[in-house]
């Protein structure tokens, strides 16, 4: 790597200069990529929580002349969470990236979330789009109900399943034995129970009225009434003889 550049920083109350570079050969860029990959995705799984800070860390080490030693351990080796506290307070990673051939920093940027992709078969891009997706399905079942889900808790869910290694299935897996889910489950339930109270008290009252109806007393044939039957009965019989 050619440092080009000069710049300082200070540590611990301590003023130190350095050198940088702002681009990198095509073999630097494939160096950088694979060991920042390495740091991520290991043989005990893939730790997207890493990902910036080992970025950073190896910006420092490989782009400028600081190396590791402002941040090793006892062993001699950089130490992830000393690092951390070391760019914090200087912010030497961001002069570092800002400065940095813009082309340069886009491939070395790609290639690493492809790598990271090729590595564990997940695509954060994929994993986005399947679980707004999910999201989206489950707010629209939830809604039909008249239940709306709380949004701060949807944007949770997608904001910390961006960043996971889960796959698919794993992913429906965690929602479905979440709090989240758990409370919706028990919101349908209830909506679904209080159609159906409101259901009964309608089938109530209607068998209630058909019951009273039923149940109402005929009108008594009076005295006078049977008079006048007894009449028109004759009536009838005096026509059909006459005929």
């Amino acid at each position: 790597m050619v440092f080009t550049e000069s710049g300082t920083y200070t540590y611990n109350g301590e003023t130190v200069d350095y050198k940088y570079a702002t681009t990198a050969s095509l073999s630097e860029q494939a160096a950088f990529v694979n060991v920042v990959t390495n740091i991520v995705v290991t043989e005990q799984g893939y730790m997207p929580l890493l990902g910036d800070a080992a970025l950073r860390c190896m910006l420092v080490q490989a782009f400028t002349s600081i190396g590791k030693e402002p941040f090793m351990d006892d062993d001699g080796n950089a130490n992830i969470d000393r690092f951390v506290e070391f760019d914090n307070e200087t912010g030497v990673s961001d002069i570092i990236w800002n400065s940095m051939d813009m082309v340069v920093r886009e491939n070395m940027l790609t290639s690493i979330e492809d790598n990271v992709a090729y590595k564990t078969g997940i695509r954060k891009d994929d994993i986005s789009t399947a679980i707004v997706e999910l999201v989206r399905a489950l707010t629209r079942k939830i809604d039909s109900l008249g239940e709306g889900m709380d949004m701060e808790a949807t944007t949770n869910f997608i904001n910390k399943f961006n960043e996971s290694g889960f796959d698919g299935e794993a992913l429906v897996t965690a929602y479905m034995n979440s709090e989240q889910h758990k409370k919706n489950v028990a919101e349908v339930v209830d909506a679904k129970n209080e159609k159906i109270r409101e259901l009964q008290q309608r089938v109530n009252a209607e068998t209630a009225k058909n019951v009273v109806a039923d149940k109402k007393p005929v009108k008594k044939a009076t005295a006078k009434s049977a008079a006048k039957t007894k009449k028109a009965d004759s009536e009838s019989k005096i026509e059909v003889v006459n005929g």
